[in-house]
């Protein structure tokens, strides 16, 4: 199955050639993508080779980029992970709300811990994980964040002027 799941991506995206890898039996990952590349792969995946099950999705901090790491399976044992790479000082996303309506609390979490922007959530949805009233524009989970500079009284991120 899993062979012709990347027969099929190869002869479609040629691209991918060196991209794709299976970790083993029925597990592929896709190495990072940028949006132009990624969005027609990951429709592809979904559309034509029946991976229609989402599972979940993770948020990354790679220094340089963001990702973000798709998890789908095609309603059996076999599972697809294609990566998203944005740009750090712009991670602007789609949502894939209208695909896939449990992604909601994951992309809320790309927002919170992460600082994405994701385009096509739905409007007032509440913050999560993070509490009401959390700083805005502080994000846990990114590399330059630091817990010293993080009041838990005042719920208040406070680094040093010169950084």
């Amino acid at each position: 199955m899993t062979d012709n799941v990347q027969g099929s991506l190869l002869a479609k995206f040629p691209y991918l050639e060196s991209k794709i890898k299976e970790q083993r039996q029925g597990r592929i990952f896709l190495d990072p993508l940028q949006k132009e590349q990624f969005w027609p792969v990951f429709d592809y995946i979904i559309d034509e080779l029946g991976y229609k099950d989402f599972h979940m999705l993770v948020g990354r901090d790679s220094g340089e980029t963001m990702h973000v790491i798709y998890l789908l399976t095609d309603g059996g044992a076999n599972m697809l992970c294609p990566k998203l790479e944005v740009e750090k000082e712009n991670p602007v996303i789609r949502s894939i709300y209208s695909r896939f309506s449990n992604c909601t609390w994951h992309e809320l979490e790309l927002v919170d811990l992460l600082g994405f922007v994701v385009e096509g959530l739905p409007e007032g949805l509440p913050n999560y994980p993070l509490p009401d009233g959390w700083p805005k524009g502080s994000h846990p989970l990114r590399k330059d964040w630091k817990v010293e500079y993080f009041n838990k009284e005042t719920l208040t991120y406070n680094p040093p002027s010169d950084i």
